[in-house]
């Protein structure tokens, strides 16, 4: 028989335990679900089509249907959706194992209820 591995605890904290992915995920959702974001995003493209609009005619690069703007701006939103996806899951799973506690909690509280009440019974019953 070889060597006997034992399994210990872990002590890392739920953030740790994460994976990587997961928490890039929650960390770039909270910026583009923000006003911030949304804010910048449209100076941003305003900008983009004023300088290619109105810049110096040398130094325009995205003529106008701006095919540049748009790739880049669905490209964004391509990557944006399934970071987005990862995210709600994440807080699907915190959720659920939240429920769970509860759940646990409510059944504890339940089961005291009943044994009380079966004693304040008992009790008038003498």
């Amino acid at each position: 028989m070889g060597p006997r591995l034992t399994v210990r605890p872990s002590r890392r904290s739920e953030d740790e335990e994460r994976r990587f992915g997961e928490l890039a995920a929650q960390l770039v959702e909270k910026r583009i679900g923000s006003w911030a974001f949304i804010c910048w995003q449209m100076l941003v493209s305003v900008f983009w089509i004023a300088w290619n609009t109105f810049g110096p005619g040398g130094l325009r690069f995205d003529g106008f249907p701006f095919i540049f703007g748009n790739l880049a701006m669905s490209a964004e939103a391509a990557f944006s959706t399934p970071i987005i996806l990862i995210a709600g899951r994440v807080q699907q799973r915190r959720t659920d194992a939240k429920l769970a506690q509860m759940d646990t909690k409510i059944e504890h509280v339940q089961r005291d209820l009943r044994d009380a009440l079966a004693i304040l019974k008992e009790l008038k019953n003498r």
